[in-house]
């Protein structure tokens, strides 16, 4: 059962404390030949706040900030996941900015 809730991005949910406005990182490993359709792909889901091609390991940076947990299972599970060219990515949830 929560208690009184003094923190902005504390939500009581069922009698569960859950974080909400959630920001992540998601690093992309994307096929030969495939990054600019990947990339323009990722610019259609709503919650993407940058897209950065790098070098590397990993070909895309992507940020997004969404509501909570279930939001972004959902985004990487039913958008990222499902872009014809990925090959993998890895999330970094944001723990604090400073």
């Amino acid at each position: 059962m929560c208690k009184e809730i003094n923190n902005p991005r504390l939500l009581c949910k069922g009698g569960d404390l859950i974080l909400k406005d959630i920001g992540a990182y998601i690093f992309i490993k994307v096929a030969i030949g495939k990054l600019q359709d990947v990339v323009e792909k990722l610019r259609e889901i709503g919650c993407a706040e940058s897209i950065a091609v790098t070098t590397g390991e990993f070909d895309i940076v992507l940020r997004v900030k969404v509501k909570d947990l279930e939001e972004l299972y959902d985004v990487t599970t039913n958008k990222i996941h499902k872009i014809d060219g990925i090959i993998s990515t890895l999330t970094h949830i944001i723990e604090k900015e400073i």
